[in-house]
């Protein structure tokens, strides 16, 4: 009879390592909608400063939807067999890399591609941060941290068009992309320090290193946090 392995339980990390990693998907996961309807009202703007059509630079709100939206299911699976740390990784520092090609985008095609590359960013850090949360936070406090990213989504989704307008009509359309890296640099830097001493199954001191019984090298990347330890 098939059986099913035994769940993992929750990594046991110090309440301030913990509130790091709170504040790394915290950070990451509001990139996507603050984005979302941030551009939104600087359409007229980059039409008008780019010398593009309005239907034109309406994709860049619909190619940066449709990439996040059909990307996540991809950027979780990925997660699932490379580990979340990079991927989290990886996406922090795609979307600050994309989000300065924005600034410095010479045409509304190459605009068009760095949003894409964003939404791809945001697609890796979203699902694999909403599983770190889940595989770290024991049951008692996960519903608490999941309503505070919950918080912090809905406030950048609506603080985006203010903020927005407020960037534009004081630095232009193109500070509004610049403005990115306000978030991504510290989310980048935290996630790196939270890595360095990485996050260990089950309860208490790290788990220790698994002598070799062969030619087949043991990995524990599946286990609690995907961040892997071999």
């Amino acid at each position: 009879m098939f059986q099913h392995p035994p769940a993992v339980p929750p990594a046991d990390v110090p309440p301030a390592r913990e509130g790091l990693l709170l504040a790394v998907v915290a950070l990451g996961a509001v990139l996507a909608p603050l984005n979302s309807t941030m551009v939104a009202v600087a359409l007229p703007s980059i039409t008008t400063d780019l010398g593009a059509g309005v239907a034109a630079t309406g994709w860049l709100v619909t190619a940066y939807l449709i990439a996040m939206a059909s990307l996540q299911p991809v950027a979780g699976r990925l997660g699932d067999r490379l580990g979340r740390r990079r991927l989290i990784l990886g996406g922090l520092l795609g979307f600050g890399l994309t989000s300065l090609g924005a600034t410095i985008a010479p045409t509304l095609p190459v605009l068009i591609l760095m949003r894409i590359g964003q939404a791809a960013s945001g697609a890796v850090v979203l699902p694999n941060g909403d599983a770190l949360l889940r595989e770290i936070v024991p049951d008692e406090r996960r519903a608490g941290r999941f309503g505070l990213i919950g918080s912090a989504i809905g406030l950048a989704a609506t603080l985006g068009p203010p903020l927005g307008g407020v960037l534009v009509e004081t630095a232009g359309w193109r500070a509004m992309f610049a403005v990115n890296l306000v978030l991504v640099g510290p989310a980048s830097c935290w996630a790196g320090a939270a890595s360095l001493a990485g996050v260990t199954p089950g309860r208490g001191m790290p788990a220790p290193a698994q002598p070799s019984t062969g030619p087949v090298r043991s990995c524990s990347r599946r286990a609690w946090s995907g961040w892997p330890s071999c």
